[in-house]
């Protein structure tokens, strides 16, 4: 089972650019897996990176908050880091989830000897703040226009998501939802 999700990493990290034999060896020997169970948290460590091998997760933000608010859905073949900007943010599966994680102290050893996987690994980055940044610009538009949005960029996790979840996502009421739905 884990050869299988090495084998799509593998695939998503040659979508992103150039990846060497002994870079590719070098990563797979430092993933580690991580099991997560429907509404479970998982442990995050400043700088790592994940990769959601199987699985949704949900992602909250609790920055000056007294409720967190869903900030982001990581589905499957998706990567997600922990940085200083979003060390506030926890993640609670939403399925059971299958992450594959790669520490911060690793991923420099095996940047040393193959440097192009910084450029690979910023690539990375660039894709999850553009995710995170979505909800800011899909909550800018219009009411009715949020919930359009929100189905085409979510299409492949929108069966799995609760209509509550979605509702705070897209800053609108339950009742709002559930009737334009």
């Amino acid at each position: 089972m884990m050869s299988l999700h090495l084998s799509a990493l593998k695939l998503f990290l040659l979508q992103q650019g150039a990846l060497h034999p002994q870079a590719w060896l070098a990563i797979s020997q430092c993933a580690k897996v991580v099991s997560v169970k429907p509404n479970e948290g998982i442990k995050l460590e400043m700088g790592s990176l994940y990769y959601v091998a199987q699985g949704l997760l949900k992602e909250y933000d609790t920055l000056q908050r007294s409720q967190p608010r869903i900030v982001n859905f990581i589905s499957y073949n998706t990567c997600f880091y922990i940085d200083i900007f979003n060390q506030n943010h926890y993640f609670k599966a939403i399925q059971p989830s299958l992450i594959l994680v790669f520490e911060m102290t690793q991923l420099k050893e095996i940047y040393k000897f193959h440097k192009e996987l910084k450029v690979t690994y910023d690539h990375l980055k660039y894709q999850y703040i553009q995710q995170l940044n979505l909800r800011t610009l899909i909550i800018e538009l219009p009411v009715p226009q949020r919930l359009q949005q929100f189905k085409h960029h979510f299409a492949s996790s929108i069966n799995y998501l609760k209509k509550k979840d979605v509702a705070a996502y897209l800053n609108v009421s339950y009742n709002y939802l559930i009737a334009n739905w």
